[in-house]
């Protein structure tokens, strides 16, 4: 039927955020669901429906990008109303890990992960896309077939939630800007911290 409802359960959930968990698309691997567990305030705009609004708008301003996740819009399911997006996989099929994960797995060069978020912030600041939540938990590292490091951020919110009393920085360029350099800085240095004790990890091993 062309209206029935997406059946989703535990056992698809994924991840979870403060307002959202995300379920595997029971019938398309290749696309994940995020769904509210709780209604915003009388006055707010829902974590999906800011996103959807942003999805829409970098499509307009940016185009297609291979850097944030492709957003296919809503649909009705058993857990309520839900936000479709690409669900993003390593070359062997696997879903890619959170930023946050990587940087605690020995499995990954950090020196790696740490020049492909250089690129990935260098693109965000070089053609001024205002993608705001840079935290750890929104940012997958994709694995390539040639073994390369691809981050892709899963939080397209932008510019239409940002955390601002005033939000200048939704409505005037040169803050939007200048928060997008800001937010890749903070990012950076939790990066570049990660690393630092990585190695002196690995230099105390190796003395003792």
């Amino acid at each position: 039927m062309k209206n029935q409802l997406i059946r989703l359960n535990e056992n698809d959930r994924i991840a979870r955020s403060t307002t959202r968990d995300c379920y595997l698309h029971p019938e398309n691997p290749d696309r994940i669901i995020k769904i509210l567990r709780k209604s915003p305030g009388r006055f707010q705009q829902s974590a999906n429906d800011q996103e959807w609004r942003s999805y829409q708008y970098l499509q307009k301003r940016f185009g297609k990008q291979d850097f944030f996740v492709d957003c296919h819009g809503f649909v009705g399911t058993t857990l309520g109303q839900g936000l479709v997006f690409d669900c993003v996989r390593d070359f062997d099929g696997k879903v890619s890990h959170c930023l946050l994960d990587i940087l605690t797995d020995p499995e990954y060069d950090l020196a790696r992960v740490e020049e492909a978020l250089g690129r990935f912030c260098r693109v965000l600041i070089e053609k001024e896309i205002p993608l705001f939540d840079l935290n750890l938990l929104n940012i997958l590292i994709q694995v390539t077939p040639s073994g390369e490091y691809h981050p892709v951020s899963i939080d397209v919110k932008s510019k239409f939630n940002n955390y601002e009393i005033i939000p200048l920085s939704t409505y005037i360029p040169f803050f939007s800007r200048r928060k997008v350099r800001r937010r890749c800085t903070r990012l950076m240095e939790k990066i570049r911290s990660f690393s630092t004790a990585a190695a002196a990890s690995d230099k105390g091993n190796a003395d003792g």
